[in-house]
């Protein structure tokens, strides 16, 4: 009877032992970075461009393929390679920046930079299970969106009523009125897709898409909740239950 019950405890401590392991996996990212030549350049600045790839470590294969999938620069930013070595001629550059790996979770802030009439740029955010290569959505990890909506949008309008502060202390843009900035910018449960993960807490960020003559006037877009202030929204059941233990 005791062998039965010392096994069993044994067998029981095992698994949990495994699960911990599953959970806490993180992952390793690299970068394998290519520069590709244009044969006809449109100029001497668009000769070449460089794409700086994400290479995954410490994840089984079957997950390794579909965070690949997620981190991929020409379906997240809808262009074609081919495209840009002959006919658009946009791209300078293509790099990423690994915001968490650990716990199950990779977080990575990914771009694209180039210039046509003027220099620009697009960032997206990509949030991953580790274990499953799975995308990370916030019905996932978070509760009461609705409520978490509203936390977020007190720090966004905060940052807006700084920007405006400053417009207006700027005599070359004081005919620009607070209606015809921010009157149709707000925080709704579609803003929490756009986020990114880190030891602190979670990040979202708001994508104001002002004009590029006036793109200097748009307030800070990054909103951070600490997990302290995420706590009351955060899945007992999700990835991100570990932080608020």
């Amino acid at each position: 009877m005791k062998i039965t019950f010392l096994l069993s405890t044994l067998l029981f401590a095992l698994s949990f032992s495994v699960a911990e392991t599953v959970n806490a996996q993180s992952v390793t990212v690299t970068k394998r970075t290519v520069t590709y030549t244009r044969k006809k350049p449109m100029g001497d600045h668009k000769k070449t461009f460089i794409i700086n790839y994400p290479e995954l470590k410490g994840v089984n294969a079957a997950a390794a393929q579909k965070m690949k999938a997620h981190l991929d620069y020409f379906r997240l930013f809808d262009f074609k390679l081919a495209e840009e070595l002959v006919d658009m001629q946009w791209l300078e550059e293509a790099d990423f920046e690994v915001k968490y790996a650990a716990k199950g979770i990779l977080s990575v802030a990914m771009w694209i930079e180039g210039s046509g009439a003027y220099p620009d740029g697009s960032t997206k955010y990509v949030n991953v299970s580790t274990k499953t290569g799975a995308k990370i959505t916030p019905a996932l990890i978070f509760i009461n969106q609705p409520g978490l909506v509203s936390q977020v949008s007190k720090k966004m309008q905060a940052a807006i009523q700084e920007a405006i502060k400053v417009i207006k202390e700027d005599k070359e843009n004081d005919d620009l009125t607070e209606a015809e900035l921010f009157g149709e910018h707000k925080f709704t449960v579609a803003s929490l897709n756009n986020y990114f993960i880190s030891a602190t807490g979670v990040t979202f960020v708001y994508e104001y898409n002002f004009p590029h003559v006036i793109q200097a006037l748009e307030p800070d877009n990054e909103y951070a909740m600490t997990w302290k202030e995420l706590a009351p929204f955060i899945r007992r059941d999700g990835l991100l239950t570990g932080f608020i233990r």
